[in-house]
Protein backbone atom coordinates (compact mmCIF):
# COMPACT_ATOMS: atom_id res chain seq x y z
CA UNK A 1 0.00 0.00 0.00
CA UNK A 2 1.38 3.34 -0.36
CA UNK A 3 0.10 6.81 1.35
CA UNK A 4 -0.26 9.87 -0.77
CA UNK A 5 -0.57 13.70 -0.05
CA UNK A 6 -0.94 16.89 -1.82
CA UNK A 7 -2.41 19.92 -1.66
CA UNK A 8 -5.38 20.46 -3.81
CA UNK A 9 -9.26 22.30 -3.71
CA UNK A 10 -12.58 20.75 -3.40
CA UNK A 11 -15.40 22.14 -5.73
CA UNK A 12 -18.75 21.49 -4.05
CA UNK A 13 -21.93 22.07 -6.40
CA UNK A 14 -25.07 22.27 -4.51
CA UNK A 15 -28.25 21.16 -7.17
CA UNK A 16 -32.20 20.21 -5.81
CA UNK A 17 -32.77 16.22 -6.49
CA UNK A 18 -35.44 17.04 -8.93
CA UNK A 19 -33.04 19.15 -11.25
CA UNK A 20 -33.05 17.58 -14.67
CA UNK A 21 -30.89 18.21 -18.22
CA UNK A 22 -33.00 18.19 -21.41
CA UNK A 23 -32.57 14.50 -21.55
CA UNK A 24 -34.21 14.54 -17.87
CA UNK A 25 -31.61 12.89 -16.84
CA UNK A 26 -30.74 14.23 -12.93
CA UNK A 27 -28.27 16.89 -13.04
CA UNK A 28 -26.22 15.64 -10.05
CA UNK A 29 -26.22 12.03 -11.49
CA UNK A 30 -24.41 13.75 -14.94
CA UNK A 31 -22.05 16.19 -12.83
CA UNK A 32 -20.74 13.08 -11.01
CA UNK A 33 -20.61 10.97 -14.19
CA UNK A 34 -18.74 13.52 -16.12
CA UNK A 35 -16.15 14.38 -13.15
CA UNK A 36 -15.68 10.23 -13.43
CA UNK A 37 -14.87 10.28 -16.87
CA UNK A 38 -12.68 13.22 -16.44
CA UNK A 39 -10.75 11.41 -13.71
CA UNK A 40 -10.95 13.72 -10.90
CA UNK A 41 -9.65 12.56 -7.48
CA UNK A 42 -13.04 11.93 -5.64
CA UNK A 43 -16.19 12.70 -6.07
CA UNK A 44 -19.46 12.29 -3.96
CA UNK A 45 -22.86 12.77 -3.98
CA UNK A 46 -24.95 13.47 -0.58
CA UNK A 47 -28.62 14.23 -0.45
CA UNK A 48 -30.04 16.18 2.42
CA UNK A 49 -32.99 16.54 4.84
CA UNK A 50 -33.64 20.15 4.29
CA UNK A 51 -32.43 23.03 2.90
CA UNK A 52 -33.30 26.68 2.02
CA UNK A 53 -31.86 28.58 -1.14
CA UNK A 54 -32.17 31.23 -3.40
CA UNK A 55 -35.80 30.92 -3.38
CA UNK A 56 -36.45 31.20 0.49
CA UNK A 57 -38.38 28.08 0.21
CA UNK A 58 -37.82 25.50 2.77
CA UNK A 59 -37.41 22.36 1.22
CA UNK A 60 -37.53 19.29 3.57
CA UNK A 61 -38.19 15.86 3.93
CA UNK A 62 -41.43 13.71 5.20
CA UNK A 63 -41.91 10.24 5.25
CA UNK A 64 -45.62 10.85 3.02
CA UNK A 65 -43.76 13.68 0.96
CA UNK A 66 -42.01 11.98 -1.54
CA UNK A 67 -41.77 14.96 -4.52
CA UNK A 68 -39.86 17.61 -2.23
CA UNK A 69 -37.01 19.45 -4.07
CA UNK A 70 -34.33 18.18 -1.61
CA UNK A 71 -30.89 19.65 -2.18
CA UNK A 72 -27.95 16.91 -3.40
CA UNK A 73 -24.16 18.12 -2.67
CA UNK A 74 -21.57 17.02 -4.91
CA UNK A 75 -17.86 17.62 -3.44
CA UNK A 76 -15.31 16.87 -6.19
CA UNK A 77 -11.64 16.56 -4.73
CA UNK A 78 -8.34 17.02 -6.49
CA UNK A 79 -5.31 19.19 -7.46
CA UNK A 80 -6.58 23.05 -7.67
CA UNK A 81 -5.19 23.23 -11.80
CA UNK A 82 -7.40 20.17 -11.97
CA UNK A 83 -10.29 21.69 -10.12
CA UNK A 84 -9.70 24.60 -12.53
CA UNK A 85 -9.59 22.80 -15.69
CA UNK A 86 -13.29 20.89 -14.49
CA UNK A 87 -14.87 24.08 -13.84
CA UNK A 88 -15.00 25.01 -17.50
CA UNK A 89 -15.88 21.57 -18.13
CA UNK A 90 -18.63 21.16 -15.72
CA UNK A 91 -19.85 25.01 -16.31
CA UNK A 92 -22.58 23.58 -19.59
CA UNK A 93 -24.29 21.14 -16.88
CA UNK A 94 -24.47 23.76 -13.71
CA UNK A 95 -26.71 26.00 -15.17
CA UNK A 96 -27.01 28.63 -12.22
CA UNK A 97 -26.16 26.02 -9.26
CA UNK A 98 -24.35 27.72 -6.55
CA UNK A 99 -20.89 26.31 -6.34
CA UNK A 100 -17.69 26.89 -4.20
CA UNK A 101 -14.05 25.68 -4.54
CA UNK A 102 -12.08 25.60 -0.94
CA UNK A 103 -8.03 24.54 -0.29
CA UNK A 104 -7.70 21.12 0.62
CA UNK A 105 -4.99 18.72 2.08
CA UNK A 106 -5.67 15.76 0.33
CA UNK A 107 -4.54 12.42 2.02
CA UNK A 108 -4.93 8.68 0.52
CA UNK A 109 -4.06 5.13 1.18
CA UNK A 110 -3.39 3.52 -2.25
CA UNK A 111 -3.44 0.35 -2.97
CA UNK A 112 -2.35 0.50 -6.03
CA UNK A 113 1.04 2.74 -7.34
CA UNK A 114 -0.05 6.39 -7.28
CA UNK A 115 0.59 8.02 -11.09
CA UNK A 116 0.15 11.65 -11.58
CA UNK A 117 -0.84 11.88 -15.15
CA UNK A 118 1.82 13.04 -17.52
CA UNK A 119 0.34 16.90 -18.05
CA UNK A 120 0.48 17.81 -14.05
CA UNK A 121 2.91 18.28 -11.95
CA UNK A 122 4.61 15.78 -9.85
CA UNK A 123 3.92 17.46 -6.18
CA UNK A 124 2.14 14.44 -4.52
CA UNK A 125 4.02 12.88 -1.66
CA UNK A 126 4.65 9.76 -1.01
CA UNK A 127 4.72 8.46 3.11
CA UNK A 128 5.99 5.17 3.56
Amino acid sequence: MQHVEFEGARLTIYVGVLDVLGSKRPRWSHIFDVAREEGMAGVSAFQGIQGLGRSGQIQYSHFADIVTNLPIKIEIVDRRERIEAFLAIVARYVGDAPMTVEPVRYFATLEHEFRPLDDEPQDGTVLS
